[in-house]
């Protein structure tokens, strides 16, 4: 399949099915490849918050409420759900989209392993 094919079969999801999980390899690949993604001069100015549980997805749909209520059922419904930071300034440590970094209960990862961290 060819990245035309990908993109014209895409789909939204409107709902999640609470009882069913991504088995935790599947969400490492995802990880992986996320991690490997190009920047200019390779800074890779990001990282990733993963909710893997109940109570971390929960944290993150209190985190949209004032701007994407609608949202809450998907983000606590889905398996996991992850949030994309970046580092707005190369001097700085991340900021998150659309939601702060407060909603990841370890705060800030380090500066060794700023890219991504698990709530």
């Amino acid at each position: 399949m060819n990245l035309a094919d990908i993109v014209d079969t895409r789909h939204t999801v409107k709902a999640f099915d609470a009882g069913r999980a991504l088995p935790q390899a599947t969400v490492d690949q995802l990880l992986a490849v996320l991690h490997k993604s190009p920047s200019s001069v390779n800074s890779q100015p990001w990282h990733f918050v993963v909710a893997a549980t109940p109570q971390a997805r929960a944290r993150m749909a209190r985190a949209t409420a004032d701007h994407h209520a609608y949202n809450a059922a998907k983000i606590q419904d889905a398996s996991h759900v992850i949030a994309l930071c970046v580092r707005t300034d190369m001097n700085d440590g991340p900021t998150c989209i659309a939601m702060t970094c407060a909603t990841c209960s370890r705060g800030w990862p380090t500066r060794s392993t700023w890219r991504w961290a698990r709530c």
